[in-house]
C-alpha cells in the first residue's frame, strides 16, 4: 500500500542553467505552421529524393543513398561544440545554397554562449 501513495519522478527536473528559464506560454502555445514546416523540410527532401532515384536509377541507387546519408550523419563533436556536418551537406548539396544564417551569423560561433565542457560531458554521461 505504501508504494501507491508515492509520488514518481516522470521526467528529470528542468535544468535552468543549460536549458534557459522555462516559459509558460512557450510551453503551452502551438507551434508556429511556418516553424513546422521549416522543421519537417528536410525529411520532405530527402523523401524525394529517395522517390526520384528509385524512379530514374532504380532501388540499388535509392538504397545506396540511404546508407550514405546515414553514415554521414552520425558523426558528431563533442558536447558543447556544434556539429557541422560538412560531408552531409556536401552530399546533399546543402552546402551550396545560402540561408539566413549564412548572412546573419550562426549562433554556435557566438561567443555569449561559451559552455564548461567538463560540466558538459558530466551532463551527457550523467555523473
Amino acid at each position: 500500500m505504501q508504494a501507491q501513495n508515492e509520488l514518481q519522478v516522470l521526467a528529470t527536473p528542468h535544468d535552468s542553467m543549460r536549458e534557459g528559464l522555462p516559459s509558460a506560454v512557450s510551453d503551452l502555445a502551438p507551434p508556429h505552421p511556418v516553424e513546422q514546416m521549416q522543421k519537417q523540410r528536410r525529411a520532405r527532401e530527402m523523401q524525394s529524393r529517395v522517390r526520384d532515384l528509385t524512379a530514374q536509377q532504380g532501388l540499388a541507387a535509392a538504397m545506396r543513398y540511404q546508407a550514405d546519408h546515414r553514415l554521414y550523419s552520425q558523426f558528431h563533436r563533442l558536447p558543447g561544440l556544434e556539429s557541422s556536418f560538412a560531408g552531409l551537406q556536401s552530399y546533399t548539396g546543402a552546402d551550396s545554397t545560402l540561408s539566413f544564417e549564412d548572412w546573419l551569423g550562426e549562433p554556435e560561433l557566438s561567443t555569449q554562449y561559451l559552455c564548461n565542457f567538463h560540466e558538459t560531458m558530466e551532463h551527457k554521461l550523467n555523473m
